[in-house]
């Protein structure tokens, strides 16, 4: 795609992306993700998160798993995760709440979250933020991972989520792999 020319994101990018997504994702993440989702499936309200779990998410994120995040105590992690899922109408307050566990960042925080809450929050992604800046809906830096910039993020997807009328992992898993792949738009439609 040229610097000049801006990326439409429609229902039929949506639809077309996110099924390369599950087509060429890593098998092992596609496993964990689903065994992820699995285990808070059975989990009443509110949601919450054991240390077996946790960690789980926490190298779905990364790729690794550094000491640090497998030292925080399962109490607190079960605290911590259930707390925000009680916490309403305060997305800044979730995302400190969970950034008290050790070693857990803005992008693992925003995991957890959507984890959690999948239909209010999405996964907070460089790629996706490269695409949203190719589809001029995002002007901060790919890298910028601060607080103030989390929240903008939700609140782009939340609301691009809605003018397309499409579920934010779907948006997300669409904007990942169109970065990801690195086509430009017109390629292999």
């Amino acid at each position: 795609m040229q610097k000049d020319t801006i990326l439409k994101i429609s229902p039929g990018f949506v639809e077309h992306w996110a099924g390369k997504y599950d087509k060429r994702r890593v098998f092992a993440r596609i496993h964990e993700e689903g065994e992820i989702r699995r285990w808070l499936a059975t989990r009443g309200e509110p949601k919450y998160l054991n240390k077996r779990t946790f960690l789980m998410i926490c190298w779905w994120k990364t790729g690794q798993m550094p000491h640090i995040v497998r030292s925080n105590h399962f109490t607190l992690i079960h605290r911590a995760t259930r707390l925000v899922s009680e916490v309403e109408n305060n997305d800044r307050l979730k995302l400190r709440i969970l950034r008290l566990l050790r070693g857990v960042d803005i992008p693992i925080a925003s995991t957890i979250l959507h984890f959690l809450q999948p239909l209010l929050f999405p996964h907070f992604d460089r790629h996706v933020r490269s695409s949203l800046e190719k589809a001029a809906r995002w002007n901060r830096s790919e890298d910028d991972e601060s607080e103030d910039a989390w929240l903008e993020y939700v609140a782009i997807m939340r609301n691009l989520s809605r003018e397309l009328g499409v579920g934010l992992h779907q948006l997300d898993k669409a904007l990942w792999t169109y970065d990801k792949l690195g086509y430009t738009q017109d390629e292999d439609s």
